[in-house]
């Protein structure tokens, strides 16, 4: 079941995520290019946090 502070914390998580990647790379360029390990980094903190919090991975 999805609980509504889950989804606020994973909202944040994203959000803040976002903002880190900006200030690393300012446009976002090349951000998601698989040479990039702080692009790669990102997706996978993204997922990993969006799996336990929607209860995909416990």
């Amino acid at each position: 079941m999805v609980e509504p502070l889950g989804l606020t914390a994973l909202a944040i998580q994203v959000i803040s995520g976002l903002w880190m990647a900006w200030l690393y790379r300012p446009g976002f360029r090349g951000l998601f290019h698989p040479a990039n390990p702080i692009g790669m980094l990102a997706i996978a903190f993204v997922v990993v946090g969006a799996l336990i919090r929607l209860g995909g991975w416990s």
